[in-house]
């Protein structure tokens, strides 16, 4: 009874071990978003009687700013800001990386006199471009909104995307809040690298691998599919990064790193139907399934064919009797194997 006991209780003891896991997956997959909005400061009002803002519960990452106005005496209300970095106007999408946020308003003091500066920078290895008639230096307020410029960069090694003030990275559909100090952005480079796709050191390869893509690093893209390689005899089920040792299902949304990748096709045998064919009406087919590389057995005919004596089997243009092992041998992608029979008159 003890021994019934105990695995009883290791029993029971696993299934809720393994029921806490299934929450803590769910409650990773699915998450519940509060987004508050501070409005603690006794000197702020609604303007021309807008709605109440109501603080958010959503269970989506994104969230819409409410399109509510603010107003407080000697300031411009500009928006809300988690952070005092990054900031929204009433309509912009918010998205949280947290599950409980806190958005200030922001207002701009409108008897502040001190503007502050704020350029953009474009160099690339000690290089710089001269971006001055495209974007020119601005001066605000702090607490004032700036979009952050549209532009980008190029050269035969990268492209530029979004900027930086070395500690934080702004996309060009952030904006961003003004400090009280001047801020220089500096455009972030992307090099451009090589992506190939390889056969790997295989035999049976069917035609040459594609010019390499060119992606600038940083981007996502699909893994390619499995006609993007062809073999005689195989299909490609993933593929190997020769660069950071992983496999990967084809199709997977890859990152590509800053340095050039080289993707190896990871091979599998295709299964074939192989068809003995009987060559006489009242005499059935035989089918064997078999994979490139295996070895299969010739089979034999047990239907009687007046006036013949079975003789065997040509395959791949060799003769062979019942029981032989034949090897499985690959075709290029769409074809068949069959094999028909020999009959010899009596």
């Amino acid at each position: 009874m003890k021994k019934k006991s105990f695995a009883f209780l290791i029993i029971i003891i696993f299934l809720v071990v393994n029921n806490i896991h299934s929450l803590e997956e769910e409650n990773e997959e699915f998450k519940t978003y509060y987004i508050n909005f501070d409005l603690s400061d006794p000197s702020i009002q609604y303007k021309d009687n807008s709605e109440k803002i109501e603080n958010i519960v959503s269970d989506s990452v994104s969230i819409k700013i409410p399109d509510i106005k603010l107003e407080k005496e000697g300031f411009y209300f500009n928006g809300w800001t988690e952070d005092f970095i990054y900031g929204y106007e009433p309509g912009d999408i918010f998205h949280a990386e947290k599950t409980n946020v806190t958005l200030y308003p922001i207002f701009e003091n409108k008897s502040d006199t001190t503007y502050f500066r704020l350029e953009y920078i474009v160099e690339y290895k000690g290089e710089f471009t001269d971006v001055s008639k495209e974007i020119r230096p601005t001066y605000e307020r702090q607490n004032h909104l700036i979009q952050i410029s549209p532009y980008s960069y190029n050269n035969e090694y990268a492209t530029s995307l979004g900027w930086t003030d070395g500690a934080h990275y702004f996309s060009y559909s952030t904006k961003l809040v003004m400090p009280r100090n001047n801020v220089t952005l500096y455009a972030v480079f992307h090099n451009y690298r090589k992506l190939y796709y390889s056969h790997g050191d295989v035999d049976g390869i069917v035609g040459n691998p594609d010019a390499p893509l060119v992606y600038r690093e940083g981007a996502t893209i699909d893994l390619a599919e499995s006609s993007r390689l062809a073999r005689m005899g195989y299909k490609i089920i993933g593929w190997h990064c020769e660069y950071d040792g992983n496999d990967y299902p084809i199709f997977y949304p890859y990152k590509l790193p800053d340095a050039d990748v080289i993707m190896t096709a990871i091979w599998e045998p295709i299964e074939y139907t192989i068809v003995f064919q009987t060559l006489v009406s009242g005499i059935p087919n035989i089918k064997v399934k078999g994979r490139t590389g295996e070895i299969i057995f010739a089979p034999n005919i047990d239907y009687k064919r007046d006036g013949y004596i079975f003789g065997g089997w040509i395959v791949y243009g060799n003769q062979y009797i019942p029981g032989d092992e034949i090897i499985v041998e690959g075709q290029i992608p769409g074809l068949g194997i069959s094999g028909k029979a020999i009959w010899y008159k009596n």
